[in-house]
């Protein structure tokens, strides 16, 4: 009888003893860290990292109206996005360059290009924001003969 209540008394302590650290760990942040190590992340980052959203081009202004003109052609791209971004071009959709001249008011991200040589092709569009979340692609087409 007297086993069996120091039994008891033993498994109430343990139990009570267990509670204890379990509550100072998990107000310590312990265990938010201990499940950020196991993605291979850190702690804050795991509690501080902000979610954006995927970039969306507005639009594309072309002075040239997508039709054939005899003068320079400057493309204006309208990329909204709660991140910074990156805007970039490409001719074949498989090498992309990067559009040098980007200003930026409030979310919205503005790209201007400059077309001085005589070209005819369609223009691809898509910008990549801090997460390389990447936007929907946009075409134009810039035709220069001059």
């Amino acid at each position: 009888m007297q086993k069996t209540r120091k039994n008891i008394l033993v498994f109430i302590i343990l139990i009570v003893f267990v509670g204890i650290v379990t509550y100072v760990l998990y107000s310590a942040g312990f265990t938010k860290k201990v499940l950020a190590s196991i993605e291979n992340l850190k702690g804050e980052a795991l509690l501080e990292q902000k979610v954006y959203s995927k970039p969306e081009i507005l639009t594309i202004i072309n002075t040239s109206g997508e039709k054939k003109v005899n003068e320079d052609v400057v493309l204006f791209i309208d990329v909204l996005s709660d991140s910074n971004v990156k805007i970039e071009y490409s001719y074949d959709m498989k090498k992309w360059k990067s559009v040098n001249d980007v200003t930026k008011d409030n979310d919205v991200y503005t790209g201007r290009m400059v077309f001085k040589k005589n070209i005819q092709s369609l223009v691809y569009f898509r910008a990549i924001n801090e997460q390389n979340k990447v936007s929907d692609y946009k075409k134009t087409k810039v035709i220069i003969d001059k």
